[in-house]
């Protein structure tokens, strides 16, 4: 009995502990941002207080064309509705998922 309370125990530590893992990278910076070529640049997003709200946490894909038509991606960790901020027209979109590493793109 012990062992089985032990077992459960931990499996609920290490769900309430384990975050969201999102991709993190910016086509400014990194041309495989495009491709996803390079998959080592996840981060586990960590759900956080702030003050007595939760703060709900989700994967970010921003993808823009520049004025010089330029592609643009951003993949990243974002706060639930953080979306709304980015503008979305025709040079522009932003697509938030809550998955793991859902803003791969594929």
């Amino acid at each position: 009995m012990r062992l089985i309370l032990f077992i459960v125990s931990l499996w609920l530590t290490l769900a309430l502990t384990s975050g969201l893992q999102c991709y993190m990278c910016s086509s400014h910076y990194d041309s495989d941002c495009i491709e996803e070529r390079n998959t080592t640049k996840i981060l586990t997003c960590t759900d956080f207080i702030y003050g007595i709200n939760p703060i709900t946490l989700r994967c970010v894909r921003i993808v823009s064309i520049s004025d010089s038509n330029r592609l643009i991606v951003v993949r990243r960790c974002a706060v639930l509705g953080d979306c709304k901020y980015v503008a979305k027209n025709d040079r522009q979109s932003c697509t938030e998922c809550n998955t793991d590493l859902c803003n791969s793109g594929k």
